[in-house]
């Protein structure tokens, strides 16, 4: 019986060829009377042949595995040491939508844009390896620039900061303060709501195309019976937004809430005479504060510069003395409900809503 054989190695000093049978030996044999090329089969008789030693192909087959592994630990050490975590993620909407990816030096790895918006506002602005506090500036004076913050209308501004892990290198009353400061020194009015969340929230944002701030927003409309779609929110003005559904902000205490009209004591809409109206909250900036033992927001109140001369809600309480004793001797046109909620400030009022869920 004859047996067949591919030609893998050719040894013209010895005369004599390697080949691989069918049956998966390796043998060696006389080279044929005519050339014989690699990858050629030839016929090899069985009394002309001679086996392989098998230390040949142990070797091969270690060094191939040595090969293997050396591979192996060198990309692990490389991406260990050049291969940078991410550390956190920072959204910011107002009215374009973006995220910054932030490593563990706090410097911004990669910008992902997330409506068209934020796509002409990104456009030529080079912010890799900055730090993230230095992009977020970069980022706000361009978007007062380009007409994304207005200077003559009220702006909402929402940040996020959303750490990877147990620790972020990212600041959440540093990040509100570099916001808050930077429309300070413009005297842009302005609400600025800076909050904390989380991966899981993120990723579901995400999912739906969206920034984790206006995911938030989207599901507060929802569970006020407002149907508003993950299109629209993505690509609408914030403040156009609540507007078109009755919703604004408002200061109660130490916090804000977004509230929907109707959820508003009746007897009150008829004094309020349109949506801007509704939108007033003492000309103030509004802070988000996380707190991290409750599912829910907190909000700190911010005073702007330019409102330090008014007699605002704020301003102490020697104010608030004055104007109860006018209204209870009939000198004021404030109602039972304001001059209530004056001389008790800390009741809980029935028509306010639930604070945002994160």
């Amino acid at each position: 019986m004859k047996i067949s054989g591919v030609v893998i190695e050719t040894c013209k000093k010895r005369n004599m060829v390697t080949v691989y049978t069918s049956n998966g030996q390796f043998l060696k044999v006389p080279a044929p009377r005519f050339d014989i090329k690699t990858g050629e089969i030839i016929e090899v008789p069985q009394n002309a042949t001679r086996c392989v030693r098998k230390t040949m192909l142990s070797m091969r087959v270690i060094s191939a595995a040595a090969a293997v592994f050396a591979l192996v630990m060198f990309l692990s050490i490389y991406l260990a040491f050049f291969t940078v975590p991410v550390s956190a993620y920072v959204a910011l909407d107002f009215n374009p939508s973006l995220e910054l990816k932030i490593n563990k030096q706090a410097k911004v790895m990669d910008v992902r844009s997330i409506n068209e918006d934020a796509d002409k506002l990104l456009k030529d602005l080079n912010l890799k390896d900055a730090n993230v506090y230095k992009a977020v500036e970069k980022i706000m004076d361009k978007a007062i620039a380009l007409g994304y913050i207005k200077l003559d209308e009220k702006n909402l501004v929402i940040a996020s900061v959303v750490p990877v892990g147990e620790e972020t290198v990212v600041d959440r009353e540093k990040l509100e303060s570099v916001i808050a400061n930077n429309i300070q020194q413009k005297e842009i009015d302005s609400y600025i709501l800076v909050d904390t969340s989380n991966e899981k929230t993120r990723n579901i944002a995400a999912e739906n195309g969206l920034s984790v701030n206006r995911y938030k927003v989207m599901e507060h409309y929802h569970e006020a019976g407002l149907n508003i779609s993950a299109q629209e929110i993505n690509n609408k003005n914030m403040m156009d937004i609540m507007k078109d559904n009755n919703i604004y902000l408002t200061k109660k205490q130490d916090y804000t809430t977004l509230t929907h009209q109707n959820e508003i004591n009746p007897g009150k809409n008829a004094g309020m005479q349109n949506n801007s109206d509704m939108m007033e909250t003492s000309g103030a900036l509004m802070s988000n504060n996380m707190d991290r033992d409750s599912s829910k927001s907190q909000f700190n109140y911010i005073q702007r510069s330019g409102d330090m001369k008014n007699d605002t809600m704020h301003n102490g309480s020697e104010k608030n003395e004055q104007t109860m004793e006018s209204s209870r001797t009939g000198d004021t046109d404030m109602n039972h409900d304001q001059y209530e909620d004056m001389k008790y400030p800390n009741k809980q009022m029935n028509h306010d809503m639930s604070r945002i869920k994160y």
